[in-house]
């Protein structure tokens, strides 16, 4: 019976922090979520402008069609694949093509982590097929990649008013597109190649198992008779962000650690295409933490118990996909270190095992100790949510804790490994660089700064 007791106390002490948990996510999330008015401009730049004004990214050479409001639109200048617009002959929009996911999954992790966040996400408008019987082109999209539409193509190419003339495909002689003087802009190579290929627009053809493309004449056809499970040529199309950052430019930096005894501790390093600030040096090897928050992602991708060293999301992530953007002479340099995980020194809640790992998140402790230690973290709090006061703590520190969102410009808040008020939160470091104790829930998506030892 005392068993039985205890057990349902159990029970009713994790439903009770669940439903606690659900309401602090949206103060949390209003209290560390947003933007800082105190900003700089993005990182360094991952492109470069050659002579004859194409750029270099990403190891592929692009062609710039609009530059505005600090930001590039650019498409590939050559046909980089051949792929079908989706793999089964079937109605299908660019919002569920394969073509889309191939590019904004598979395409996109392509390019470094430094790189990616120079890539910019935005809203790509889907129109109907302006020709006869306007084939539905289906809801707007979010992406970082796509491929450009009729009408863009005839707007950054050259138009010449023959896609403005209504047409319709009864008309066999030209209800299929154009030629126009503008073919040989639209004409691309493939990479490596002489000979020119046609290529994907992710606009509906004459009806929904057609695409439109560029022939490889040059010419549009809008009323495509082409199934999207034919392989056409991919120019993928992107916006990139164009700002820039030196921080020796800045007579305040976003961290400002007191260097040591060598001059080490608080510089920064660029490793595998980022910035890394140094918070340690010991004798043939440092500790890094990224000086900027490079991304979002969630502790962990479902509401549940979760330790660092059981397997969370986000421990995975970091030591398989994360690791394996750096070259194999990169790699050799990351140092696999025996990772503590304390209790949680407010609450008592177990953070995990001792683990080992190559990349991780850095602890309550370690994020006192490399950034600065007023004692606040030893001073015990209750646990109660109706107190914010108790959730974390702010001190004379908290400014060289922050970090701005790569690409971004703007201050934002980043996980740190350790367990929260329970086992469903995870403590991290806000905005304004206060430390939250309490923790925010585990499925959260939240800013990444990794963290690991590099031989010099």
């Amino acid at each position: 019976m005392r068993n039985n007791a205890t057990h349902g106390k159990n029970l009713i002490y994790k439903s009770i922090v669940i439903c606690i948990l659900l309401t602090l996510t949206v103060l949390l999330v209003v209290s560390c979520g947003g933007n800082n008015e105190d900003s700089v401009d993005g990182p360094i730049a991952q492109w470069q402008v050659r002579d004859d004004g194409l750029i270099e990214f990403g190891d592929i050479l692009w062609r710039v069609l609009d530059e505005r409001d600090g930001k590039k639109l650019m498409i590939s200048e050559y046909v980089l694949d051949f792929r079908t617009y989706h793999d089964d002959f079937i109605d299908v929009t660019w919002e569920h093509s394969d073509i889309r996911r191939w590019l904004n999954r598979d395409f996109y992790s392509q390019f470094t982590v430094a790189e990616r966040a120079q890539i910019i996400e935005v809203e790509v408008i889907n129109d109907d097929n302006l020709w006869e019987p306007r084939t539905p082109g289906g809801r707007d999209t979010m992406d970082k990649i796509f491929l450009l539409s009729v009408e863009e193509v005839v707007r950054y190419f050259g138009d010449s008013g023959e896609l403005a003339i209504p047409r319709s495909r009864d008309d066999f002689q030209d209800g299929w597109g154009f030629f126009d003087e503008f073919d040989d802009n639209r004409k691309a190579r493939l990479k490596d190649s002489d000979f020119a290929a046609p290529w994907w627009l992710r606009s509906p053809g004459s009806v929904s198992v057609f695409a439109a493309f560029v022939d490889s004449d040059g010419s549009v056809f809008v009323n495509s008779p082409v199934g999207v499970d034919n392989e056409i040529g991919v120019r993928p199309t992107l916006w990139i962000s164009i700002a820039t950052i030196d921080y020796r430019d800045f007579d305040e930096l976003p961290i400002n650690l007191e260097p040591d005894e060598d001059g080490i501790r608080g510089t920064i390093i660029e490793f595998g295409g980022l910035n890394w600030r140094v918070l340690d040096a010991k004798e043939d090897r440092i500790f890094v933490i990224s000086d900027y928050v490079l991304e979002f992602r969630q502790y962990h991708d479902t509401f549940e118990e979760i330790t660092w060293s059981t397997d969370s999301y986000i421990r995975l992530w970091l030591n398989n996909e994360f690791y394996n953007t750096f070259t194999e002479e990169e790699r050799s340099r990351i140092i696999e270190a025996t990772v503590t995980n304390n209790v949680n020194p407010w609450f008592g809640t177990p953070t995990g095992v001792e683990t080992t790992d190559k990349i991780f998140l850095l602890s309550l402790e370690e994020v006192v100790y490399y950034f600065g230690d007023s004692g606040e973290l030893a001073i015990p709090r209750p646990r109660d949510y109706t107190h914010p006061e108790w959730w974390g703590f702010n001190d004379q520190y908290a400014r060289d804790r922050r970090a701005l969102l790569l690409g971004e410009g703007h201050y934002t808040w980043w996980w740190l490994r350790s367990s929260g008020v329970s086992n469903y939160t995870i403590t991290y470091v806000c905005v304004d660089g206060s430390i939250g104790v309490y923790g925010h829930r585990v499925d959260v998506t939240g800013g990444i700064r990794p963290a690991m030892w590099l031989y010099l």
